[in-house]
Formats: structure tokens, C-alpha cells, sequence
């Protein structure tokens, strides 16, 4: 399969090449045997080290793509991961439905849900936690298990081998390739013991920040206060007509500044609310309710139930079971019931019920369906007679993934009775996910943002400028966690080859930017692969979408992110790319034209995208000229459950 990420050209081939190569997976160099005694998976230099390099009866199966470059430069025994995954012709449909499959090992059991606590099913709960780790389960076990086909090794030397996106502490990868070369019946080696005093070995997965005590003791402090002053304002408002918006910060703040006092109180967490004066003090003028959950300890009876499900886990999830399934089980015991996570989770469905009871609101909207703090939320609802309200909280196009909570799944309760649409594409996806709900068009929270910067009518044209002349932002080609075809090689390649072709062309002034997602991608990774590749130009990481877009000209990125919008909004020409494999259906932007390879975006460059297709895609998005004010909107679809 070949990689369009790479440059492919029908010009001299000394013409273009430039060195080092990039290479695709599927790039294979002559000295590569089609067998091998044994695989070495390693991810860091110092495990390579370990190796003898003249030892040709091993290949070294590389999960950092720069290292898998540099070692093929040096005429290594060495592959990429992902050279499997171009193999792998299995027909599935986790595009649609892994979220559903990754509650299998709980909705497939036969009678009543063993981890019901407090109304609320614990297990489900996970659900989120499950999904992410099944998805790094698969893409290693598609790539694994097509190279031992193709290269037949009679074991494997486990060093290390991790997923772009690492979740998993160092016992769970061993897990992961231990069971996989159980399965494929061949030797595992464990030489992790040999690399102790690697410190480029990350022991632990991905942990978000928290923070500290003195900043947790303000933070409680200012919630405190915010739920105090509003709920004195709020004292003679009717209980029965309250509305709890679980909803993110950027949305929460529109709404909150557009609302005017009326026949219901909305409540919002405190915390989302910006620390903004006159946010605070509109919101304390027109009843706005700014709450907080309160920490609570478990109960007795609460232990004696938590056991209870222990015990109910212990022959569900010790049953021997192959593949995802028996990584799911002995994922579920490591990361829930051996680190103390399934009491956190108890303690958190109290607090959350505790807040429910305290304000007893008519309606709940929330703006996700995966994580915990919403899954809760929709479940405690039911018992309680709380109508749930689902908006998005961002685009979740062009991907159909199914969420048990809105349909999809006859295994378990839909719990939204209603969802808030954004738009004709929002209406799209939900018909393509199986919403069954009534819904109510809104338009997006934010969609003023938007207008306010729409200039996608009237932008000048960067086609007047010469190449030597034009700033080009070049963004990050990401690849979606949940995206079961793209090929990270794609991320790195389509970097390198982007900015030697734009170089080739003439452009001079190139800014690479970077997601700015903690944990994922680190500015000093980027920084690593352009030296290598002798790649000059700017690497931005931190600095803010709407300053970037102000320098730029023109814009090229992937399909599948938020700037994709933000750069049309800032009327700037948007190059959007969608290189195969991958899982989305680009149909939801339907008349948005993408590109396939760097040839095909190189061709694009000498013609801006019609500004007409920008505006009927924002506008189908967000629903950016559909009401006069998307926020008021919002607000009087409430106003009317109220008369």
C-alpha cells in the first residue's frame, strides 16, 4: 500500500531527492530478510545499544519513528510498527462501534449489571478509560501480529514498545506483548530488567497534571465563595425550574453572558465560569447559580457494596479469554481494582448524586457522552426524573463513532431524551451515529466567534503574493485517538515531505505548528526530526491558533481539527488534508475540497479553496448565519420547557 504522506513525482529522480530520505513503512531497504530468528522491540536508543549490531538474524522492531529512520540510514536490521499495519485486511467495524465494544466485557454478561452502585453502573463508567486503552491494544496487535506472520521469528526480546500516545505503565505493555506472542505461539523474552538505568525509558503512561495542595485550597476556596454569593441571590428561585449545564468552559461563558433572568435558573459549575468581573457579576445579577461538588466519604454500607462488586469481578474477570477481550479483562483489574480507582469512582458517584439532590433541576445538559463525570450524570438523571439535554462540545466529524447514552447499543438504556443540534452537519452525524431523540436546532455556543471573524466572504486573495513573500502555517498533521486506520508515520512524514516540497516551490517563510495538548507531542521531538532532516523553519508548540493565523497567508492541515475552522473564520485559504488510510468520511464537508498526497496539495497551492465552500461549511457546521444570536437561541428553547 503505498504511503501518500511521501512525496511521489513523475519529475528526474535526482531532481528531487533530498537527504536524509524519508522513508514509509512499507519502504523497505534490500538488506531486509524476508526471516528473522527473533524480533527486538525497543524504544529508545540505549535499548539498542543493547544489541549486537552485527547480529542479522534479529530485527528491531521500532515504536519511535525518527529512530527507525535513523537506524535505516545506517543499513540496521530495522523496521516501523506500523510496516504491519499496512498488512493487516481484517474487515471490522470499530470505526462505528468501539465504545460499544469496549463495555463487551460487561454487556454481554447474562442478567442483571454486577456493578451497579448507587443507581449508577460503575463498570460503564470506565467506559472512556476501556476505549483509549482498546485502541492502542488493537494498533499494536495489527502490527505485531502481520510482521510475525510475515517474518517468522521464534521470539521476541522485549525491551519496550509503546504506542505514540502512551497510557500504559511498564507492566501493562509487557502484558500486551506477552499475551500477543503467547497467542502467536512463539518465545517471549523479557530484557526490560537489562534497562533500569534508561532514562529515556518511560516507566509510567500519561498522567495529566494535577495540581498541588496550595492551588487545590484556592481553587475549593473560590468555588466556595462563587457557590455562596449566587446561591443567596437564588434563594427564592423555584426549585422545580433549574437547569445544570455540565458543559466546557468556552461554551459555558457565551451562555452564561447572554442569559437574561427569566422563568427558569440555569446552574453551572463555578469552575467554568472564566475569572472574568463582569462575567461574575452578570451571572450574580441575573440568578445564575455557580456551584460545586462537595468531597464526601463512603458510608459504611458503601464499602460493604464496593466489595460486593469486587467479589462479583473476581470470576468475570480471572475467566480466561484471547484478544481484546482478555486484555480488557486484565486491564480492568490492574488500572480499577488493584490501584484503588473503582473507590474513587464510588466517592465521585456520590458527590455527584450529592449535587443532583441539592439542586434537584428539571433538566440536565451535558456536552459529552464518554467520560465519567457526564456517564454519572445521565444515569443518576433517570431515577431522579431529570430530563438530559446532549450538545456537542466540538465537532465530532467527519468520524461516526456510537455512544451507548444517545443509542446505537440495544444492550444497554439510551439516557438522553433530547439533543440540541448545532446544524445540518450535527443532524448528519447524529442521523449516522442512530440518535433516535427529538431534536432542538441551536447553533453552536460559540458560533458569535465565528461571525465575529467570518471574513471567508471578502478575504484577500494570498495569491497575490509571491511565494518568496507568503507566510504558509503548516499545522500538525494529528491523527485521531480513535481513528483505527491513519498511520502515525503519516504525522512525521507529512511534516518532512510538506516543507521540502513548499521550500521546492519557493516558499520561504514556513511556520510548523504544533497541537498544544500536553503529554502527546513534545516541542523537542519535532525539533529532533527537523535536524535530522536538515528541515528549516519556525516550530511553534504554545503559542496561541488566533496569533498564528493573523501571521499567516495561507494555512495547511489536516481535515480532522478545530484550527481547520478557526483558520476559515480568520478568512484565511485552508489546504486541508485527508491522507489515506484513515476511518473518516470527508462526506460530512461535502463540498470542502481535501488533498490526498503532497503532490495533490503542491498542485492546490497555486489556487486559493472558493471562499464560498468555506462559508457554507462553517455556516453547516456551526451555524454561524442560521440565528441572529446562537446563544439567545439556546436559552429560549429552555424558556419554552418552562411555560
Amino acid at each position: 500500500m503505498p504511503n501518500l504522506a511521501q512525496q511521489t513525482t513523475n519529475e528526474p529522480h535526482d531532481m528531487i531527492m533530498e537527504t536524509p530520505r524519508c522513508l514509509s513503512p512499507g519502504d523497505l531497504p534490500s538488506h531486509i530478510k524476508p526471516r528473522y530468528r527473533a524480533f527486538a522491540l525497543v524504544a529508545t536508543s540505549a535499548q539498542v545499544d543493547c544489541l549486537e549490531p552485527m547480529d542479522e538474524e534479529i530485527l528491531i522492531v521500532c515504536c519511535n519513528w525518527l529512530m527507525w529512520q535513523q537506524l535505516s540510514a545506517e543499513g540496521r536490521h530495522a523496521v516501523y510498527f506500523e510496516l504491519g499495519t499496512l498488512d493487516w485486511s481484517e474487515p471490522d467495524s470499530l470505526d462505528i462501534d468501539l465504545f460499544h465494544r469496549a463495555n463487551d466485557w460487561l454487556l454481554d454478561l447474562a442478567g442483571r449489571d454486577p456493578t451497579v452502585f448507587h443507581d449508577v453502573s460503575i463498570g460503564r463508567t470506565f467506559g472512556a478509560e476501556i476505549s483509549l486503552a482498546s485502541v492502542i491494544y488493537y494498533r499494536i496487535e495489527r502490527s505485531l501480529r502481520p510482521l510475525i506472520k510475515r517474518f517468522c521469528p521464534n521470539e521476541i526480546l522485549f525491551y519496550d514498545f509503546k504506542y505514540d500516545f502512551n497510557i500504559f505503565n511498564a507492566k501493562t505493555r509487557r502484558l500486551i506483548i506477552r499475551t500477543l506472542a503467547e497467542e502467536c505461539g512463539i518465545r517471549f523474552v523479557d530484557c526490560a530488567e537489562k534497562m533500569r538505568n534508561d532514562r529515556n525509558a518511560d516507566e509510567e503512561g500519561y498522567v495529566p497534571k494535577q495540581h498541588g495542595r496550595f492551588a487545590s485550597l484556592l481553587l475549593a476556596t473560590y468555588s466556595w465563595g462563587l457557590e455562596s454569593i449566587t446561591r443567596l441571590r437564588c434563594i427564592f428561585s423555584r426549585p422545580d425550574r433549574r437547569v445544570l449545564l455540565l458543559i466546557v468552559s468556552n461554551s459555558a461563558a457565551p451562555l452564561a453572558r447572554d442569559f437574561i433572568g427569566g422563568r427558569f435558573t440555569p446552574i453551572f459549575l463555578g469552575r467554568t465560569i472564566p475569572k472574568n468581573f463582569s462575567l461574575l457579576w452578570r451571572c450574580l445579577r441575573e440568578g445564575v447559580l455557580l456551584v460545586r461538588p462537595r468531597l464526601v466519604s463512603l458510608s459504611k454500607n458503601d464499602r460493604l457494596r464496593l466489595r460486593e462488586i469486587t467479589g462479583s469481578l473476581e470470576p468475570i474477570l480471572s475467566e480466561p479469554a484471547e484478544g481484546v477481550l482478555g486484555f480488557v479483562r486484565a486491564f480492568i483489574r490492574h488500572q480499577f481494582l488493584e490501584t484503588g480507582q473503582l473507590e474513587r469512582r464510588a466517592q465521585e458517584i456520590i458527590m455527584e448524586a450529592g449535587l443532583l439532590d441539592r439542586y434537584r433541576p428539571r433538566r440536565l445538559v451535558v456536552d459529552g457522552v464518554r467520560n465519567s463525570r457526564h456517564l454519572i450524570n445521565t444515569e443518576l438523571a433517570r431515577p431522579r426524573g431529570i430530563a438530559v439535554d446532549y450538545i456537542w462540545h466540538s465537532p465530532l466529524t467527519p468520524q461516526a463513532q456510537q455512544f451507548g447514552a444517545i443509542g446505537g447499543d440495544p444492550r444497554q438504556p439510551v439516557f438522553v431524551d433530547r439533543c440540541l443540534s448545532w446544524g445540518d452537519v450535527n443532524n448528519a452525524w447524529l442521523d449516522r451515529v442512530d440518535a433516535k431523540q427529538p431534536r432542538e436546532r441551536v447553533g453552536c455556543p460559540i458560533a458569535a466567534h465565528y461571525h465575529r471573524h467570518d471574513k471567508t466572504a471578502a478575504s484577500p486573495s494570498a495569491e497575490a503574493k509571491s511565494c518568496g513573500d507568503t507566510n504558509v502555517l503548516l499545522l500538525l498533521y494529528t491523527l485521531p485517538v480513535l481513528d483505527m486506520s491513519g498511520l502515525q508515520s503519516n504525522m512525521y512524514a507529512t511534516f518532512v515531505n510538506c516543507v521540502r516540497m513548499l521550500k521546492r516551490l519557493g516558499y520561504i517563510n514556513i511556520a510548523f505548528k504544533m497541537h498544544p495538548a500536553p503529554g502527546r507531542w513534545k516541542k523537542r521531538d519535532i525539533e529532533e526530526i527537523a535536524r535530522y532532516f536538515e528541515i528549516e523553519c519556525e516550530i511553534w508548540k504554545s503559542e496561541p491558533i488566533s496569533e498564528c493565523l493573523d501571521w499567516a497567508d495561507i494555512v495547511i492541515g489536516p481535515m480532522q481539527t478545530g484550527a481547520f475552522f478557526e483558520a476559515l473564520a480568520a478568512g484565511k485559504p485552508y489546504h486541508a488534508l485527508l491522507i489515506p488510510p484513515f476511518s473518516h468520511d470527508p462526506t460530512f464537508y461535502a463540498d470542502y475540497p481535501y488533498h490526498q498526497s503532497i503532490d495533490d496539495l503542491a498542485k492546490a497551492l497555486e489556487t486559493s479553496p472558493p471562499a464560498a465552500a468555506a462559508k457554507k461549511l462553517l455556516n453547516g457546521v456551526y451555524g454561524v448565519d442560521e440565528f441572529a444570536s446562537t446563544t439567545r437561541r439556546f436559552w429560549q428553547v429552555f424558556e419554552d420547557d418552562f411555560q
